[in-house]
């Protein structure tokens, strides 16, 4: 089961007591009525943003979703028990949320790569910002992918790994020295270079 992962992970951090406010964020594969509460009776010192399936549970969204409503608008209701908000929010596509931590009234401005202003509910603004880490970690890995000539799996696999730190080393060091411009090839030279600096010219 889904929440069985859900738990086992939260536990983990809950156990390192570094005093860190953590916020979860998952996906609709993972987020589930059973998993906030869980989160909200075991971890309540954490917080969560969880995307739901219109199934999970069917009552508690269907009931949100009786009545149409327009695009870019929200229904949700609040269990003050718990502390938490379900949601429904209508883009596209209808979209459901479970989370402890925003107000689901509030919205934020965000401009589109095509320049237009959209209004978000906070939940939804503050997912898409945290979400799709793992896509974006790949198509950097992707972008400038080199060949090797090792076909055992096992290699392979150890190169991908290679790659990923590479990727994420390149993110970091993008951060920490405020060179949001620095490309991932002069990143890669600049590591070579430290390990095998090039050959002296010839006198």
């Amino acid at each position: 089961k889904t929440i069985d992962i859900v738990s086992e992970f939260a536990t983990e951090f809950s156990e390192l007591k570094n005093g860190i406010p953590y916020h979860f964020f998952a996906d609709s594969y993972f987020g589930s009525l059973g998993s906030a509460i869980w989160l909200s009776t075991h971890v309540p010192s954490f917080h969560y943003t969880l995307a739901c399936k219109s199934d999970r549970p069917t009552w508690l969204f269907s009931y949100l979703q009786k009545e149409p409503f327009e695009r870019e608008s929200v229904k949700f209701a609040h269990n003050t028990q718990l502390n938490m908000v379900a949601m429904s929010f209508k883009d596209k596509k209808t979209v459901n949320f479970i989370t402890n931590l925003h107000e689901p009234r509030k919205r934020i401005t965000k401009k589109s790569k095509s320049g237009e202003e959209r209004i978000l509910p906070t939940p939804i603004f503050n997912y898409n910002a945290h979400m799709h880490a793992v896509d974006r970690t790949d198509a950097s890995v992707s972008r400038y992918r080199d060949r090797h000539r090792h076909n055992k799996w096992t290699v392979a696999a150890i190169h991908g790994i290679l790659r990923f730190c590479v990727s994420n080393a390149w993110v970091m060091c993008k951060n920490v020295t405020n060179d949001l411009e620095l490309k991932q090839p002069d990143f890669l030279r600049y590591i070579l270079n430290s390990y095998y600096p090039p050959p002296p010219d010839p006198v």
